[in-house]
C-alpha cells in the first residue's frame, strides 16, 4: 500500500463513484442537496489529500529524526574520544608513553593538553655568552650550551650574568653564524632606556622563554634574603605596600591565618568518588579532569581554593582534610607585567616630551602675551598720566572759580544783610508815619464829631 499508483487508482474510483452518485441523485434531489453532496465530496477529497501529505511529512521527519539521533549518538561517542581519548584503540601503546606518533590522535584533548604543557615547559632553553649590546644591533658570542638551537628570527630574553643581574629586554636573533649571533630589540624604548641599555659590555644569560613565577622559586627564603632580592626601590611601592609584598612571599606555603582572603587560602580535600572537575592549567585554560579516589594516576587528595573545596564537599561528596588550610600568594605573569610596564614607561616618556614641548610653547606664548600686555599697560599709563595732568589743570580752574564764587557769595551775603537792615529801618519809619497819620485823622474826626474809619496800625 506504499505505492502511489494504488492510492491514485483508489482516488480515481472514488471520484467516478461520487460523480455517478450525484448524477443519479440529481434526478430526485433538490439543487441544495446536490450542492451539499458535492461540497462534502470535495471536502473529503481535500481531507484525504492533506491526510496523505501529513502522513508523508511525518514519515519523512521521523526518518530524519532517527537519522539525526543516530548521528548525535555517534558524535557524542566521538566527542568523548576526542576529549578523554580512545583507550581501546591505544591498546598497549598507552603504557609505552605513546611511542608511536600515530597514537597521538588517540590521546584525547585533555591528555594532549597535558602532553603539550609538558612539551611547552621543557622547551625553554638557556645560553651563556659575552658581548656588547650596542644598539640597534647587538653582538653576543655564545659560550654554552647548544648554540645550534639558536636560529634566525628566534626571540630571546637577555639578563645580566652577575649577582642581582638586571633584565635587559626582549631581542630577536637577526643572524646566527656559529657561536656568534646578532640581536636586535623587539620593543620601542624611551630615549632614557636606550641610553641606559646601549653599549653595555659583559656576560649575558639568554633564555628562550621568560621565567615563570612559581611557589617553589622563593620557597624557604628569609625576609632579609627576599628584601635583598626584591629591593624596595625596584618595586616603586611605599613602605606599607612593600612590607605587604614581602609578607606575601614570606608566608607563601605557610598555615593560613584568620582574616586571610579566601582566594589565597587553599585546603586539602580527599576525593571519595569519581568526580569531573574543571581545573585551570599554567596558561589559565580550563580543562576537565577525572578525579578518582585512590588511583595511581590521580591522588586521593587535592589542594584547591577554599571556594572550590566547599564546592567539592557540597556537590561531589569530598572531605576536607585540613580545615586551617595554607596561604598561597597569587602568581605573577612576569612577561605580561614587563610588557605593560615597558608600554607605560614609553607612554610616560612620550608624554613627558609632549608636556615639555607644550610648556615651551606656553612659555613663549606667555612671554609674547606679557610683552604685548606691558606695551598696552605702558600706553595706558601714559594716557592716564595725560588725563591726570588735564584733571589737575581743570581742578585749578575749578578751585579758582570756586574761590571767586565764595567771594561773590560773601559779598552778596553782606549786601543782603545791609539791605535787610535798611528795609527794617524803612519799615519802622513807614509804621511811624502811619501811626502819626492815623492820629491826625482821628483828631480831625473828633473835631468834626464823627468816628474815625481809618484803622490805626500798631
Amino acid at each position: 500500500m506504499d505505492s502511489p499508483i494504488i492510492w491514485q487508482a483508489l482516488l480515481g474510483l472514488f471520484v467516478i463513484a461520487a460523480i455517478v452518485f450525484c448524477v443519479l441523485g440529481a434526478q430526485v434531489w433538490r439543487v441544495p442537496t446536490v450542492l451539499t453532496v458535492v461540497g462534502l465530496f470535495l471536502g473529503g477529497v481535500t481531507y484525504f489529500i492533506l491526510a496523505a501529505m501529513t502522513l508523508k511529512a511525518h514519515d519523512s521527519w521521523r526518518t530524519t529524526y532517527i537519522k539525526k539521533q543516530n548521528e548525535l549518538a555517534l558524535a557524542e561517542v566521538e566527542y568523548e574520544k576526542l576529549i578523554y581519548g580512545d583507550a581501546e584503540a591505544m591498546g598497549d601503546a598507552a603504557d609505552d608513553d605513546l611511542a608511536a606518533e600515530s597514537n597521538l590522535l588517540k590521546l584525547g584533548n585533555r591528555k594532549m593538553r597535558k602532553e603539550l604543557a609538558a612539551v611547552r615547559e621543557s622547551r625553554g632553553k638557556t645560553w651563556y655568552g659575552v658581548g656588547t649590546l650596542s644598539l640597534p644591533n647587538a653582538g653576543v658570542t655564545i659560550a654554552s650550551p647548544g648554540v645550534e638551537q639558536i636560529v634566525a628570527n628566534m626571540l630571546v630574553y637577555v639578563f645580566e650574568q652577575k649577582k642581582d643581574g638586571a633584565y635587559l629586554g626582549e631581542f630577536k636573533v637577526t643572524e646566527a653564524n656559529g657561536d656568534a649571533i646578532k640581536l636586535s630589540l623587539t620593543e620601542t624604548l624611551s630615549p632614557a632606556q636606550l641610553q641606559a641599555l646601549g653599549g653595555k659590555n659583559g656576560e649575558w644569560i639568554l633564555r628562550s622563554i621568560m621565567p615563570v613565577d612559581s611557589h617553589v622559586a622563593f620557597k624557604g627564603l628569609s625576609k632579609e634574603e627576599l628584601t635583598n632580592l626584591i629591593p624596595q626601590a625596584a618595586t616603586g611601592l611605599d613602605a606599607a605596600g612593600y612590607d605587604a609584598l614581602i609578607e606575601e612571599y614570606v608566608r607563601d606555603g605557610q598555615p593560613a591565618k584568620p582574616g586571610d582572603p579566601q582566594d589565597r587560602v587553599f585546603k586539602t580535600v580527599r576525593i571519595t568518588k569519581e568526580t569531573k572537575l574543571e581545573i585551570p592549567d599554567a596558561m589559565g585554560e580550563k580543562t576537565v579532569h577525572d578525579l578518582q579516589s585512590g588511583t595511581d594516576e590521580y591522588p586521593s587528595t587535592l589542594l584547591v581554593s577554599s571556594d572550590k573545596a566547599q564546592e567539592l564537599v557540597s556537590q561531589h561528596g569530598a572531605e576536607i582534610v585540613d580545615d586551617t588550610g595554607i596561604y598561597l600568594r597569587p602568581l605573577r605573569n612576569y612577561e605580561n607585567t614587563r610588557r605593560m610596564l615597558n608600554v607605560r614607561m614609553f607612554e610616560l616618556a612620550d608624554r613627558s616630551v609632549q608636556v615639555l614641548a607644550q610648556t615651551a610653547v606656553v612659555e613663549a606664548d606667555t612671554k609674547d602675551a606679557n610683552e604685548v600686555r606691558m606695551a598696552s599697560l605702558t600706553k595706558e599709563e601714559m594716557g592716564l598720566m595725560e588725563d591726570k595732568a588735564k584733571m589737575l589743570r581743570d581742578r585749578d580752574v575749578i578751585q579758582k572759580y570756586l574761590a571767586d564764587l565764595n567771594a561773590q557769595h560773601t559779598q552778596l551775603l553782606a549786601d543782603v544783610r545791609t539791605q535787610f537792615t535798611e528795609n527794617n529801618r524803612l519799615a519802622a519809619e513807614l509804621t511811624q508815619l502811619q501811626v502819626d497819620l492815623a492820629k491826625k485823622i482821628d483828631a480831625q474826626a473828633a473835631n468834626s464829631g464823627g468816628a474815625s474809619t481809618v484803622p490805626v496800625s500798631r
